[in-house]
């Protein structure tokens, strides 16, 4: 397979951006990933040898999260999702990574002689091939359901120790749920911006993505990206998701959420024609309860021990539906 390489540099290291099928993308990339939900004991041995292997100066095989299954199947995975409306599509980058198997120019190399520049900017040629074996040295040949002869990239026995090596050239670093619902879908295109982290670099004087280095990203991805808060997920909910159909004029339509979301957003903001404007207004902030609520005090309602973390002596109190809770910066009463 050949793919075209954009050169780009960030920070003294360089990487490709490309564009790549995502039946290319699992034909010729793995996932490290390490799952102890086979066995504790496997776990903390596994666990044990990382930590040696880290202390003299090696990287671990596999530190990517086990593939979520649940985000695979039934009515609220990927596939179905995507196979639901003409319109869905998942844009989103995928993060690949060279293997060191990837250094043999048989299944990694990029063309260092011929190269294109548009804007400035270096683009070459990659060649990519995958090695795939017949067989396992302990569990013997690979073969489908029905018997057939198949070829795979490595044992698919968990716990064999031809499982835990694998002939791919590239590793999914960040997107392994996006290429595998992608995958499973039945949606017509299926092609994906991918940025690739090559372990030696084509730019001269930069450097490079080491297996290391590519496990690092991944634990920065992990731990330092920072999810969305609680009352942007609901305004996005309430314009673009869930509570955005049908359009209807506010505070007339259920779902009884976007009811009363649009309530706590009139009572919140300048809604009222002046001078009977809101004693709330710029008071309210949105978070979305569950059904379990208990008394608080006269005239409102409180969600159980929901207050957790909580700073400021906020109250929060329920308006109009289970759904949805507002914080108010001072004590109110509420009708209902």
């Amino acid at each position: 397979m050949e793919i075209p390489l954009i050169e780009t540099v960030q920070n003294g290291l360089q990487f490709y951006s490309t564009s790549m099928s995502i039946d290319q993308i699992v034909l010729y990339s793995d996932i490290p990933a390490m799952d102890g939900s086979h066995s504790t004991l496997e776990e903390a041995e596994y666990t044990w040898e990382s930590i040696n292997t880290v202390a003299a100066g090696g990287v671990p095989p596999r530190w990517q999260r086990p593939t979520k299954v649940s985000r695979m199947a039934g009515a609220r995975g990927i596939p179905t999702w995507l196979n639901g409306a003409q319109d869905r599509t998942m844009p989103d980058g995928i993060l690949l990574g060279v293997r060191e198997e990837g250094l043999d120019p048989r299944f990694f190399s990029v063309d260092m002689n011929n190269v294109i520049v548009v804007g400035g900017r270096n683009i070459r040629t990659a060649t990519i091939s995958n090695h795939l074996l017949a067989s396992c040295p302990i569990h013997g040949v690979f073969t489908d359901a029905v018997g057939n002869q198949i070829f795979q990239n490595r044992c698919d026995v968990h716990g064999c120790e031809h499982h835990e090596v694998t002939t791919s050239p590239l590793s999914i670093i960040d997107g392994q749920h996006r290429t595998i619902g992608l995958h499973l879908s039945t949606i017509a295109e299926k092609q994906v911006t991918v940025s690739l982290l090559p372990i030696v670099p084509t730019t001269a004087n930069k450097g490079g993505y080491p297996i290391k280095r590519q496990a690092k990203i991944f634990e920065q991805v992990n731990s330092e990206g920072h999810e969305l808060k609680a009352n942007h997920l609901l305004w996005l909910k309430r314009m673009f998701g869930d509570w955005s159909i049908p359009p209807a004029p506010v505070l007339t339509t259920g779902p009884n959420g976007r009811i009363a979301y649009d309530l706590l957003a009139y009572l919140g903001s300048t809604g009222l024609p002046a001078p009977a404007l809101s004693p709330w207004v710029g008071q309210v902030k949105f978070v979305e309860a569950s059904n379990q609520l208990q008394p608080r005090s006269q005239g409102s309602l409180r969600k159980k021990s929901s207050t957790a973390g909580l700073k400021g002596g906020k109250r929060q109190y329920l308006v109009h539906s289970l759904w949805a809770l507002a914080y108010f910066t001072t004590p109110v009463h509420l009708l209902h």
